[in-house]
């Protein structure tokens, strides 16, 4: 089984109905962390799938990749591994289990042609490398840096290579964004931004993680809120 799977979900719930429907494997707890700021837009989840262990935590504003997936781990402290998976990916049949069968408390874990769409990572793991860096906000190189720490802390050895089938919706989160003029110029500028910060942590060679702060995530905030 697997122990934990989290989803952060901005805003296509559809498509993270379409991949709840490929789900053909026991998960302990699925989390879904509605970043929307609407909690309509997690309405009836929990009713339309009486199979899957669903918990929905409506979030007033945006938490960010790295935000989401540290709360992930913070929420269930005790798992060997956690599962995370973006919201746009359809896996193919028997991806669940083929996860299932090489993750482990000692391992990170992807598939050959989803990047960090879908992954695991296990405890010890994180007892050594820490969480996600959350000065990287919303996203954009937050698994460049992950990956860069855990080379440095040796886990190199044991990352793991699926060639199960993911697919990732070409009409997606990256498209709604393009979709509109104001997250387009802010998703930019984002990214730059993030770009300057891990480059400079990798030509130092120094990893610190900064972690989260108040002005950069005011700065970085995709959707305009309410004070």
């Amino acid at each position: 089984m697997i122990p934990v799977l989290i989803y952060p979900v901005l805003n296509r719930f559809d498509l993270l109905r379409k991949s709840l429907d490929t789900i053909d494997y026991p998960i302990g707890e699925i989390l879904i962390i509605n970043n929307s700021g609407d909690d309509s837009m997690s309405a009836g989840l929990i009713e339309e799938y009486p199979n899957l262990n669903i918990r929905v935590l409506n979030l007033p504003s945006n938490m960010g990749i790295t935000g989401g997936w540290n709360l992930g781990i913070k929420l269930y402290p005790h798992a060997k591994y956690w599962m995370f998976s973006s919201a746009d990916t359809t896996p193919s049949p028997g991806l669940w289990q083929d996860y299932a069968e090489k993750s482990g408390s000692d391992k990170f874990v992807l598939s050959a042609n989803a990047g960090w769409n879908i992954f695991t990572v296990g405890e010890e793991i994180v007892k050594k490398v820490g969480i996600f860096d959350e000065y990287i906000y919303p996203a954009y190189y937050e698994d460049n840096d992950y990956w860069d720490r855990m080379v440095l802390n040796g886990f190199v050895v044991d990352v793991n290579i699926l060639h199960s089938q993911v697919y990732a919706d070409e009409n997606g989160v990256s498209q709604t964004i393009k979709s509109n003029e104001d997250y387009f110029k802010k998703n930019n500028y984002t990214y730059w931004q993030n770009h300057l910060y891990y480059h400079a942590k990798k030509d130092s060679g120094d990893y610190t993680c900064k972690g989260w702060d108040l002005t950069r995530r005011r700065d970085h905030e995709w959707i305009p809120q309410k004070p």
